[in-house]
C-alpha cells in the first residue's frame, strides 16, 4: 500500500458543548469521506480535550478538499463549539496495522 497522508488533530471544547463539537465532527468527518478522505477517529484525551487522526491520500489531496470547504456549515458548528485549536500534526503514514472495527 502507498504510504498515506494523515493530520494528527488537538483541540479542547467549549464548556457544555461537547455533545454539539461531536455531531459537528462526525459531520465534517461524512463530508470529508465524499471528499477524498480515508475517514477519521476522534479520540477525548484524560484531561477533556479532543483530538482525531484524520487519514488522507495526500497533503495536497487534503488541502484542495479543506480550501473548497472552510465555509460549510458543519465546519463552522465544530470551530463555534471549539474553545481552543492546539498545532496540527502532519504525518505521514509508513504502516498500516488498523482493523475495521465499525
Amino acid at each position: 500500500m502507498k504510504d498515506s497522508f494523515a493530520i494528527w488533530l488537538h483541540w479542547s471544547v467549549k464548556p457544555g458543548r461537547v455533545p454539539e463539537f461531536i455531531a459537528a465532527w462526525e459531520e465534517v468527518t461524512r463530508a470529508m469521506i465524499d471528499q477524498g478522505s480515508y475517514g477519521s477517529s476522534l479520540f477525548e484525551g484524560p484531561d477533556g480535550t479532543f483530538y482525531a487522526m484524520a487519514r488522507w491520500p495526500d497533503a495536497k489531496v487534503r488541502g484542495e478538499r479543506m480550501t473548497d470547504y472552510l465555509t460549510d456549515a458543519s465546519l463552522l458548528a465544530l470551530a463555534d463549539a471549539t474553545a481552543e485549536f492546539f498545532p496540527s500534526l502532519e504525518l505521514t503514514e509508513r504502516v498500516n496495522m488498523w482493523t475495521d472495527i465499525g
